[in-house]
C-alpha cells in the first residue's frame, strides 16, 4: 500500500469508531444472598439475563457565569487615608531664598504608577515620582501650596491641606548706600 492509502484507511477507520456508537452488553444475575449485581462480563456458571439499556438520557448543561479571577478594584482615591505636607511648616517665612524645598509624607506608601503633584498657587507646578519637590527662585509675596499623589493619567487621587508660605524679597525700589554713612531719602508716593 501507498502512503496516502495507509493515511485515508486510518482515517476512514478513525471516522468509523467516532460515529459508531458503543454499547456494551450488560448481564443481571443474583448471587447465593440475593444481591443483584450488574456487569458487562457474562458470568461463568450462572444464570443471567441481558439487560437493555435505552438512550443516554443527557441534559443540557446549566449555563454558569464565570467569575471573575481578578478582585472588583477599589476606588482608587480610597487606598489612601492621608497626605500632608511635612516641610515647610504652615504659614513659614523665607528671606531671599534662593530655593525652597517641599516635603510631604503620604500613609499608606504609594501604589505602583502613582506619582506626585505640588501645586503653588492652585496652579501645577511640577510632578515628581518621590514627595519632594524645589521651587527655585521663588517670587515674593504669600503662596499656596499643596500636594496630590496622582495616578497614571495625571487624575488627583488624595489631596494635602493647603499650606501656605510667605516669601520676603528686598525691593528694588529700596536703593542700597553706596557708600557706609551715605544716607538716602526717598519720595514718598
Amino acid at each position: 500500500m501507498s502512503g496516502l492509502t495507509k493515511v485515508l484507511t486510518a482515517g476512514a477507520v478513525a471516522t468509523f469508531l467516532v460515529l459508531t456508537p458503543v454499547q456494551a452488553e450488560v448481564y443481571k444475575t443474583v448471587d447465593e444472598n440475593g444481591n443483584v449485581i450488574f456487569t458487562d462480563k457474562k458470568p461463568k456458571n450462572k444464570l443471567s439475563e441481558t439487560v437493555e439499556i435505552g438512550p443516554i438520557l443527557t441534559l443540557p448543561a446549566t449555563p454558569v457565569k464565570p467569575r471573575s479571577l481578578t478582585r472588583p478594584k477599589k476606588q482608587e482615591s480610597a487606598v489612601y487615608k492621608s497626605v500632608m505636607i511635612t516641610s515647610p511648616e504652615n504659614e513659614q517665612s523665607f528671606q531671599n531664598p534662593v530655593s525652597i524645598t517641599i516635603t510631604a509624607k503620604v500613609s499608606p506608601a504609594p501604589q505602583g504608577g502613582h506619582r506626585f503633584r505640588l501645586l503653588v498657587d492652585g496652579q501645577v507646578e511640577q510632578d515628581s515620582d518621590a514627595p519632594s519637590f524645589e521651587i527655585k527662585q521663588p517670587s515674593r509675596g504669600a503662596h499656596s501650596i499643596k500636594v496630590q499623589v496622582i495616578d497614571a493619567q495625571g487624575k488627583a487621587l488624595i489631596s494635602s491641606e493647603t499650606s501656605t508660605i510667605y516669601v520676603h524679597r528686598h525691593s528694588v525700589l529700596f536703593k542700597k548706600p553706596k557708600t557706609p554713612g551715605e544716607v538716602i531719602i526717598q519720595p514718598i508716593g
